[in-house]
């Protein structure tokens, strides 16, 4: 049976398929796109849409990634397992020529001795994990095969998030100037307007002494308000949300 990305994606029912039990149809999963889609809010559209939909794309790609790697892990153990079963097996063998050295020195007294209990578990558990260490070596490639194509998809997911990212950011941040600054700027100039158009008459009736003075108030008026201290926080703040919240608006 051969091994694919597609056998580790979760389907709608969110019951990830078993890559040690997989038949030919079990490996036929619905559409990732379409699955990402399903799952997405459906009043979004644009790059918020298409954020919201490849969001859930990277989630589950992410999923399937830890799903994909387990069973190299499990390969590797085999190989692992072989390689501390010789090694246990090579300090029994040294135990045993020991003890046949000492009765070779001693003139052969008594029985020959036999084999421990320990170094003919070691030979049996040498025997089981030599052939199991064999499989995972011809398994490893294909599972490795899969875990690096499944890392390929996450970092490109990753790539296509981070710029619809930046761009419903800036469509954000566009919103929120068009809709919140610049009637803020229109008010101000209004009411500063207002101010102007009485020294405009002072100035036309001669006195401009009180002209300047009113010019002067406005001045002052604009000089006394000082802008907030920047806030880096509160910036990163929002781009995380935007993430998880491709809704969000800028100072909602």
């Amino acid at each position: 049976m051969t091994i694919t990305v597609e056998n580790y994606l979760t389907p709608p029912n969110g019951a990830a398929s078993n890559p040690e039990s997989l038949t030919a149809a079990d490996s036929v999963l619905p559409d990732g796109e379409a699955v990402a889609a399903e799952h997405a809010p459906a009043a979004l559209c644009g790059a918020r849409g298409e954020l919201a939909v490849v969001s859930v794309q990277l989630d589950n790609a992410n999923e399937a990634l830890q799903r994909a790697q387990q069973p190299p892990r499990r390969l590797q153990r085999c190989l692992v397992d072989a390689d501390l079963a010789a090694r246990d097996l090579a300090a029994a063998q040294a135990t045993e020529r020991d003890i046949v050295a000492a009765w070779l020195s001693g003139g052969r007294q008594g029985p020959r001795p036999e084999p421990s209990k320990a170094l003919l578990g070691a030979e049996e558990r040498v025997a089981e994990t030599a052939r199991d260490a064999a499989a995972a070596r011809q398994a490893l490639p294909d599972h490795e095969a899969v875990v690096s194509a499944a890392a390929r998809h996450v970092n490109e997911l990753t790539r296509e998030r981070d710029r619809l990212h930046r761009e419903v950011v800036l469509e954000a941040i566009a919103d929120h100037l068009q809709h919140r600054l610049v009637p803020a700027i229109r008010a101000m100039r209004t009411t500063e307007k207002a101010a102007w158009d009485v020294a405009d008459a002072f100035s036309r009736l001669g006195d401009d002494a009180t002209a300047q003075r009113i010019a002067e108030m406005i001045g002052a008026t604009k000089g006394s308000t000082v802008p907030p201290a920047a806030d880096v926080s509160a910036g990163r703040a929002f781009l995380a949300a935007v993430l998880h919240d491709p809704s969000r608006e800028l100072g909602a």
